[in-house]
């Protein structure tokens, strides 16, 4: 008897661990508009951004990714301070729209690439004037579903076009809902 109803019992769980899944992945697979946030590193790259240091960056993102298709696309508002070696941090103000295009959607990991144009205001701070520019980026990342949301670790090299191209690397985590 016992043995039944231990039976009974792991056929039990197994079945709501398998339906809890399913009904998440179809969560997931129904949604298509998503809001996220995100937060990391942001490293300066090139000549232009030499006398600053890595500094931080939030930034936060809606989406829209079909169900069926690879190709998705994201605005953002995206905010950087990089540290400068002398005098005031170098503050970057922005916001951009990505394509996102999905490499794999047959696992729980889904690599992706990015890529888009953006508008960004540089303030130096030290009395100088702040400038407002376009931009180009790419990159790529891994996002991991969750159970209601999903999570994404991504890389992008951004280049502002200063007089001598401004160009940073955000490496940041995010959380979509």
């Amino acid at each position: 008897m016992k043995r039944v109803l231990g039976m009974i019992a792991g056929a039990t769980l197994a079945v709501a661990a398998a339906s809890g899944e399913a009904q998440a992945q179809s969560m997931d697979a129904a949604r298509t508009i998503n809001f996220g946030i995100a937060g990391g590193a942001a490293a300066p790259v090139g000549d232009r951004l030499d006398g600053y240091d890595v500094g931080y960056n939030i930034m936060g993102t809606l989406g829209f990714q079909p169900a069926a298709m690879p190709v998705g696309f994201r605005l953002g508002v995206q905010y950087q301070s990089l540290g400068a070696n002398a005098g005031d941090d170098l503050k970057l103000f922005g916001a951009d729209a990505n394509a996102i295009l999905t490499i794999a959607n047959n696992s729980g990991i889904k690599p992706y690439l990015t890529g888009g144009v953006g508008l960004y205001n540089l303030d130096a701070g030290n009395g100088s004037d702040s400038q407002t520019k376009f931009a180009l980026n790419g990159g790529g990342g891994l996002q991991f579903p969750m159970s209601g949301f999903n999570t994404y670790v991504e890389v992008r090299w951004n280049t502002i076009f200063t007089e001598d191209a401004a160009s940073y690397i955000p490496i940041v985590f995010g959380i979509t809902f």
